[in-house]
């Protein structure tokens, strides 16, 4: 009887501690998954940065040769309307997603001093 309880003893405290191993493995795992999902995150979010900056440059621009087409009686070419509406959208999609992401980054700061 008394081999038997030590059994049951010892595989209780093998499953333990490879419960304890598995524990400590995701937790590491995990910790790697959060710090690549902030890099990629972040490299995105630069990415849409700078081509919103782009947008915004290429709108004025736009806009700018519109005005002096108009000022100088010269015809608008065809799809103009439609290609500064394109990038109109572009602009306050990429406008609205940095802002959201900006507010996901608030949260998940705040979450982290609580924490």
């Amino acid at each position: 009887m008394n081999d038997n309880l030590a059994m049951v003893i010892l595989a209780f405290l093998l499953l333990f501690m490879f419960m304890f191993l598995v524990y400590r493995v995701s937790r590491k795992t995990q910790s790697k998954l959060d710090q690549i999902h902030t890099l990629v995150n972040s490299n995105l979010t630069e990415s849409q940065s700078r081509e919103l900056a782009s947008m915004k440059g290429m709108l004025a621009s736009m806009r700018e040769v519109i005005s002096l087409k108009e000022l100088s009686g010269i015809a608008l070419a065809e799809g103009t309307d439609e290609a500064v509406e394109l990038v109109e959208q572009r602009v306050s999609e990429l406008s609205r997603n940095l802002s959201h992401k900006q507010n996901q980054t608030f949260i998940a700061d705040a979450r982290a001093r609580r924490d």
